[in-house]
């Protein structure tokens, strides 16, 4: 999972720069920024897909990626320290949305050994064979224990399992960072401008 780091904020604003586009047309400084918004999006939009979720974040991420370092290479806001932070905290809970990090994270804990068996019906195809080793599953447990006192809450039945236990902590952790995205985006995207 890659992590995103906030930007260096520059010590100097946009207006107390005098580049080549201080002197340059508004025109072709325009046309400049079109050609480039072409050349950062065409990877995207070569890899992108209709059937998932994970291509809606992938834009959502890029445009978060572009629009951060618009935002703090210009340095022309009181809040470019907040934006900073806020859109990185954005991009590293796509990450995690994207990875599937709290649905994945108690299978650490567990310790399981896979075996593929070959089916005596002649074809090439085999069945898979789960065979439960170990668990440190108390330890997953621990780590999330106002989630495991939620999840029994809204189902009682869960303790009778680790396991289902396990994965419906995942689940709700999963749900709880897609959540907190779009509640921080809901809160603070109006305040991402230049």
């Amino acid at each position: 999972m890659k992590i995103h780091k906030q930007l260096p904020i520059p010590t100097s604003s946009a207006w107390e720069r005098k580049t080549w586009r201080y002197y340059t047309p508004i025109w072709f400084n325009q046309f400049v920024e079109s050609v480039q918004n072409l050349v950062n999006w065409l990877p995207v939009i070569w890899k992108d897909k209709h059937w998932d979720d994970f291509y809606i974040f992938e834009v959502l991420k890029q445009k978060l990626i572009l629009q951060q370092k618009c935002l703090v290479n210009a340095n022309r806001n009181t809040d470019t320290f907040q934006v900073n932070r806020d859109i990185t905290i954005c991009l590293n809970l796509i990450e995690r949305i994207q990875d599937d990090y709290y649905e994945m994270e108690h299978t650490n804990y567990v310790e399981d050994k896979f075996t593929f068996i070959p089916l005596n019906d002649g074809s090439n195809c085999s069945s898979l064979n789960i065979e439960y080793i170990s668990d440190i599953l108390d330890d997953y447990f621990k780590k999330y224990k106002l989630t495991v006192k939620k999840c029994l809450k809204a189902d009682r039945n869960l303790s009778a399992s680790k396991r289902k236990l396990a994965r419906a902590i995942a689940g709700h952790k999963q749900t709880q960072c897609q959540q907190l995205l779009f509640k921080i985006l809901s809160q603070r995207i109006t305040w991402w401008w230049d």
